[in-house]
């Protein structure tokens, strides 16, 4: 059993569910922030792309520092200390994908800095709008009474026990996923993952995958800032009391 009794009960509250108190006072630690806009094709054409680069620097406080040519575009990147981090920005000739993993980049910054790079690579590859976009979100979470996140998963979450006797082998992930689809004039598809982390047994993953519409530039820039704000609100919002509806369930 993984089990923790504690000797006092959570008392922080983010929120009030229907017919009961939810007590949510987890340490979010986003891992991974992630955005893809897809546009109209445009010209792979790199000088375009190097002019993106100086403008930015002119700025005196760029958001990426190097350049580099690559099959189709260009990426601009930023060095990184730690294993398996990314910074960094792809030109490709139908979309933009942005990177931020295991930085130090939060949902505030990720999308200032988007707004920035976006204002200077608008209009220099001749876009007018995005045909669409996805904001990815991927943090961890330890569940405050268990110290194995798959045995949380296992017994609180899915009440899982003697059924699993029928694969003839333990799982070493374990997780559910939940696909909400749009509803509604201004609803979209909005994804959302709950698993084990391999890499630390007591961390919970939790992965959110937003889907939105059409965009006009430079418009539509706030409202793109606003897609990465909500997406991180559905976490703290949503997605964490939901995981504390089954963490408070281990003390009972």
């Amino acid at each position: 059993m993984g089990r923790i009794v504690p000797g006092v009960p959570a008392t922080t509250l983010a929120g009030r569910w229907p017919g009961s108190l939810v007590p949510v006072d987890y340490q979010p630690r986003t891992i991974a922030l992630v955005a893809e806009l897809l546009h109209p094709p445009v010209d792979p054409d790199p000088r375009p792309l190097q002019k993106i680069h100086d403008q930015l620097f002119e700025t005196g406080a760029p958001p990426y520092a190097g350049f580099q040519l690559i099959p189709g575009g260009a990426l601009l990147s930023n060095p990184v200390n730690q294993p398996a981090a990314i910074s960094q920005v792809a030109f490709l000739p139908d979309r933009m994908q942005f990177r931020e993993e295991r930085t130090t980049q939060t949902p505030e910054t990720f999308g200032a800095r988007l707004r920035q790079v976006l204002e200077a690579a608008a209009p220099l590859r001749g876009l007018s709008g995005l045909n669409s976009s996805q904001v990815i979100l991927r943090s961890l979470v330890n569940p405050r009474h268990w110290r194995d996140s798959r045995e949380f998963l296992k017994e609180a979450v899915l009440g899982l026990g003697e059924e699993l006797d029928s694969l003839g082998r333990a799982p070493g992930t374990y997780g559910v996923r939940f696909a909400f689809p749009g509803e509604g004039e201004n609803a979209l598809p909005l994804d959302l993952r709950i698993e084990s982390f391999n890499a630390d047994p007591r961390s919970l993953f939790l992965e959110i995958r937003a889907a939105h519409g059409p965009l006009a530039l430079p418009g539509g820039l706030g409202a793109l800032e606003g897609h990465i704000h909500a997406t991180y609100r559905f976490l703290t919002d949503r997605a964490l009391p939901f995981v504390a509806r089954f963490d408070a369930r281990a003390t009972h």
